[in-house]
């Protein structure tokens, strides 16, 4: 009879054990569904300019987006700093931003036993924060930013619900140095911006095809 009893209660223990596992994999296949929706792209939105991980020899960015939706974007700007030894923000530079590229890959794929990149990367405010408002199914934003210095920019593209939900996120990066770091023979065809041209040829890209 005890013998009975405990293997009805190892049963039951294996039982409670298994169901447990079942809700904590369902919890997580949830989890990571509602990161992944939460992170997706807005189809309706396409950055004409810049391009993502384009150089700009330049002191200044115009930004250009277009919406083929009816819908509100919150457009920023963030320069991406680190905090030095005195905890002081300071520009990060584009060696150190593929760094921490290179690191997080490593990490996602299981190459790296770290659980964080080396540097930690901070978002720098560069402009005032834009709302912008499509009320059919072709509009564009514009926006030219001015004064900037080297080192490495994100445009992020917020698509916004009702609410102030966040629906989308669009981010861009791109590389900023000064003009004399030109190469005398750069072609605009290639993965290099040198203002009006540029912006001209992702405005026809983004029209006529992605």
């Amino acid at each position: 009879m005890f013998y009975q009893k405990t293997a009805n209660n190892s049963i039951s223990k294996r039982g409670l054990a298994v169901l447990l596992i079942v809700v904590l994999m369902f919890s997580m296949c949830s989890f990571f569904s509602l990161t992944e929706a939460y992170g997706a792209e807005d189809p309706a939105v396409t950055v004409v300019n810049p391009m993502d991980g384009s150089t700009v020899y330049s002191s200044s960015l115009l930004i250009s987006v277009k919406l083929t939706a009816p819908e509100t974007i919150r457009v920023n700007l963030y320069k991406q700093v680190k905090n030095d030894a005195e905890g002081k923000p300071v520009p990060l530079t584009i060696d150190e931003w593929n760094k921490v590229q290179s690191e997080k890959t490593a990490i996602v794929s299981g190459a790296a036993i770290a659980t964080e990149p080396s540097i930690q990367v901070l978002q720098g405010w560069v402009m005032d924060t834009v709302f912008f408002t499509s009320t059919n199914n072709l509009a564009f934003f514009t926006k030219k930013v001015e004064n900037l210095s080297g080192g490495v920019y994100k445009v992020k593209i917020d698509t916004m619900g009702s609410g102030d939900a966040v629906l989308y996120t669009t981010e861009q990066v791109v590389f900023i140095k000064e003009k004399a770091a030109q190469p005398v023979q750069a072609n605009v065809f290639e993965n290099s911006q040198t203002g009006t041209v540029s912006f001209l040829q992702n405005l026809l890209k983004s029209i006529f095809g992605r």
